[in-house]
């Protein structure tokens, strides 16, 4: 790959000219080996409670995977390939920001392309599929809300409770999309929605709906699990508090008449509701709290059920995975988070035999939750190694719930890494009996050999707070890491709190390490090294980095990856953003700006601000050489490599004075080239690909109509020295 040096123009503020941009992008050819197999896809970022739906992502008419994961707020999507799902993280991009709690993919206007409908503060929110043919996947706002009205005659919202999933699909057979859900906060019975497109204008393009009942199928769920009333009976008053349901409607037998599955929030059981009655009229008598009968569902909080034909033969398949927002109770193995059960039967009478519990997950780098890197050197042979802590794993019940770090050993080189997990408890953190655990190195005794820096939070007592502590590396030269956590020190830092994380890095340049914390509220804070490992706090807000209620749980990693040999913050916090603070050292006593727009987008050829979660969506950053190492909330890692760096400069910059012009700007494909006097031309991606190059005497025209839709560079050099434009192709 060229080495950017382009003076870039790009739509940037005056505030970041005559720095150094680096540029990013997604990359997966980075080898994983777990147990003697090559991880097909190691670097998706990890799964917990999993949505499921397909959708045409890349025009090929092949149903491609959207995986909303829900303790995260972040979507994920693969590529339907012939090796199976790979991870498209671009794709994502292109989705709406707005998503929370749940999101569904489901054709209400009967085009063949699949909307989003996902949850709001308002009810219901939905976004149409406009995608044209041959053309890039595009959403448009259609309802900020969804109209209903009640059975009183009145309109008012269609309000859906945070904790649930709605069932989303054609209740009655009439042709248009009907929505089943929850009486919200309190209520223990379904309420039917119905879509009247059909009755009142002949199509289901329409979102029209009525509320044709609300205790569809003659039931009620009570408060306890398993416990429902059909029929005339209702549960007792004091019995039917409605915490949390999740819903799929499809027909289980044959009969052409929506049944359902229901999942409870208290409940590790999914349940089959057999419907007795009509497509119009739902009559529900009995259950089965033991679905499928090939192996019932066994998820320890609120498993929710999803049909798609994840196997490419034609035929719904059934996914299940909790519907769980964090880990309550610590009781869910999220390495084992989305089963698998594939459909033998037909669409019409499936006949569901379990297949894995870890759907897509054994494809991938998968640690529970929480994942947290570190690339050290561990056995002295020259390139760096990675470690891996994690927030914490359930195997068992009678471990409970406990952090591990993973040991990947680089059997390839610096240039070209390859990793082989050869430990899933190095140092066995296991027996520690510890939570939340955050690994780093650092030099603490200045020896010229990296030491282990560890924070955590005891399980026992589970008040325990975050602790910090080190432990010295016994190794020589070329050794590479020799620790035991026998002999771990704690280090008393003032206020160190459960989920924050330490930094060392020699701040006031006396020769020792001093400490900086991301705090879980998002602030990052100064602490001096006095001496001897004490420290005091010197800034509670390092920077300007106060936090706040969307960037909490702050994360840190420092290296230089402006390539200007001074060292740049780079962060992640809980609200998905990745944040890089350029040579932070340098104003150190005042407020930083940060970089944002440096993920290029390789579908949309833009730098942007990529969203890695959404309010709660975890990014925890390392460094490997000058690329990016992403753990993240839902146990699994991202890569990102450099694809090096680029100067901004203003147009006022290098030569400016002479007349370089490139017109029209935007183009949609013939670009016109002036000169004011010669020069040699050429254009570039913003990742340093060249795309045309030759000297220029006057003007030229170029024909860039080949090019995908999006921002290029041209630059001018001349005896006295370089001009840049910025060009976007639109079509």
């Amino acid at each position: 790959m060229r080495q950017l040096t382009l003076l870039f123009l790009m739509a940037i503020g005056p505030s970041v000219w005559g720095q150094t941009i680096p540029v990013y992008t997604f990359y997966d050819s980075v080898r994983v080996n777990v147990g003697g197999r090559a991880l097909p896809d190691p670097w998706a970022g990890g799964l917990n409670s999993a949505q499921f739906s397909t959708v045409d992502l890349n025009g090929d008419r092949r149903p491609d995977l959207v995986v909303f994961d829900r303790t995260a707020n972040v979507l994920l999507t693969f590529i339907n390939t012939a090796s199976g799902y790979q991870s498209a993280p671009e794709y994502a991009a292109l989705f709406p920001p707005e998503l929370e709690n749940w999101c569904l993919l489901v054709d209400y206007d009967g085009d063949g392309r699949k909307d989003i409908f996902t949850h709001a503060n308002l009810g219901v929110r939905v976004f149409r599929n406009e995608t044209p043919v041959g053309g890039q996947l595009t959403f448009r706002l259609a309802r900020q809300s969804l109209p209903v009205r009640g059975l009183s005659g009145n309109v008012f919202n269609l309000s859906i409770d945070a904790t649930d999933i709605p069932a989303i699909t054609d209740v009655d057979d009439d042709g248009d999309l009907d929505i089943l859900n929850f009486i919200p906060a309190v209520g223990n019975s379904v309420e039917f929605n119905r879509n009247v497109s059909r009755e009142r204008f002949g199509h289901s393009d329409s979102l029209i709906f009525e509320r044709a009942t609300a205790r569809w199928g003659n039931f009620d769920e009570c408060a306890q699990c398993n416990e429902f009333k059909f029929g005339p009976s209702t549960c007792r008053s004091e019995a039917v508090e409605h915490a949390g349901s999740t819903l799929l409607a499809l027909d289980l037998n044959g009969d052409s008449i929506k049944d359902l599955l229901l999942g409870d929030v208290s409940c590790s059981n999914l349940i089959a509701l057999q419907n007795v009655g009509t497509a119009r009229e739902a009559n529900f008598t009995g259950f089965n709290p033991a679905f499928p009968t090939s192996r019932p569902v066994n998820i320890p909080v609120f498993p929710a059920a999803y049909t798609e034909d994840v196997d490419q033969d034609g035929i719904l398949d059934l996914l299940v995975s909790p519907n769980a927002d964090r880990n309550d109770g610590l009781q869910i193995d999220f390495v084992n988070s989305a089963w698998f059960y594939k459909n033998i039967g037909t669409n019409a009478q499936p006949d569901f035999q379990f297949r894995q519990t870890n759907f897509l997950q054994d494809r991938m780098i998968e640690v529970g939750e929480g994942s947290k890197p570190a690339f050290v050197d561990v056995d002295g042979d020259g390139d760096l190694d990675m470690l891996v802590s994690t927030a914490g794993q359930r195997r068992s019940a009678a471990e409970g719930f406990r952090a591990r770090i993973y040991l990947f050993d680089n059997t390839g080189t610096s240039a070209n890494p390859q990793f082989n997990l050869l430990n899933d408890n190095y140092l066995d953190l296991n027996a520690l009996n510890v939570r939340f655990a955050r690994i780093s190195v650092a030099d603490l005794n200045n020896d010229q050999m990296p030491d282990l820096v560890l924070s955590y939070t005891p399980n026992v007592p589970l008040s325990s707070r975050g602790q910090l502590a080190y432990v010295l590396n016994t190794a020589t030269t070329g050794q590479g890491l020799r620790v035991n956590l026998a002999n771990l020190q704690p280090l008393m830092v003032e206020g160190f709190g459960t989920n924050d994380e330490a930094l060392f890095i020699n701040v006031d340049a006396d020769n020792d390490l001093d400490l900086l914390v991301g705090k879980t509220t998002g602030a990052l804070q100064y602490h001096e090294n006095t001496g001897n490992l004490a420290f005091s706090l010197r800034n509670p807000q390092a920077g300007g980095i106060a936090g706040d209620l969307i960037s909490l749980g702050l994360s840190l990693a420092v290296a230089d990856l402006t390539r200007d040999g001074q060292p740049d913050l780079i962060t992640g916090d809980r609200g998905g953003n990745l944040l890089i603070y350029p040579n932070f050292l340098r104003n150190f006593g005042g407020n930083w700006t940060p970089q944002r727009d440096f993920v290029l987008n390789r579908l949309t050829n833009r730098t942007s601000a990529y969203a890695f979660g959404y309010l709660a969506g975890g990014v925890l950053p390392a460094v490997y050489q000058t690329d990016l190492v992403l753990g993240t909330t839902a146990g699994g890692l991202r890569y990102l490599r450099s694809s090096g760096v680029i100067t901004a400069i203003g147009e006022d910059g290098l030569a400016s004075q002479e007349n370089y012009q490139v017109y029209p700007n935007p183009t949609a494909g013939q670009l016109q080239i002036r000169v004011g006097r010669p020069a040699q031309v050429e254009v570039f991606s913003l990742i340093g690909q060249p795309i045309w190059a030759g000297r220029v005497v006057g003007s030229q025209q170029l024909d860039l109509s080949g090019l995908a839709s999006g921002m290029y560079v041209v630059q001018f050099t001349h005896t006295s020295g370089k001009v840049v434009r910025k060009v976007t192709v639109q079509r």
